[in-house]
């Protein structure tokens, strides 16, 4: 009956930190991975919102996108980035899935698309990882889509050719 008791008691210690580790790991969970300019970059979700992780460089830069979030693909499964002079080489994340009424406008996408309804740049510049000023939220981007390169343009450059904010 002692034994039954400690056994009882222990278990009973144990089973908050159980569910912490439970609750750590689906807040931490890993949504998408890729290189980007020679970075192994991680996108995660963090209280409800995508968060990017640089796990060598220690680096965590969450958004505000509503998770979960992914990296837009070519057509072949790679990651789809650009690089600009003077700016550094730009990909895309998106994020918020798209619902049934928000695709209904293409008949070619469904929800097995995965598409999302914000976006975000992340830019790689002189070897320093950032997020793109810039945010979309009234868009269709699914990641398994290219995106036109125009779009990792204004992501890069937010207020146009020439412009200054």
């Amino acid at each position: 009956m002692v034994l039954a008791n400690r056994l009882i008691g222990t278990r009973q210690q144990l089973y908050p930190l159980l569910l912490l580790g439970t609750a750590l790991t689906a807040m931490a969970q890993t949504t998408d991975q890729a290189v980007v300019a020679g970075r192994a970059l991680q996108l995660h979700t963090g209280n409800g919102h995508c968060v990017v992780r640089d796990e060598k460089a220690k680096l965590q830069l969450p958004t505000q996108l509503a998770a979960p979030c992914h990296f837009v693909l070519r057509e072949n499964g790679h990651l789809q980035s650009f690089h600009y002079a003077k700016k550094g080489t730009v990909a895309i994340i998106v994020a918020a899935p798209a619902t049934r009424d928000a695709i209904a406008p293409w008949p070619a996408v469904t929800l097995a698309d995965q598409c999302a309804t914000q976006a975000q740049g992340i830019i790689i510049h002189n070897g320093k990882l950032a997020l793109s000023a810039h945010k979309a939220r009234d868009g269709l981007f699914c990641p398994n889509i290219s995106l036109d390169e125009k779009v990792f343009y204004g992501f890069a450059h937010p207020f146009g050719v020439g412009s200054t904010p």
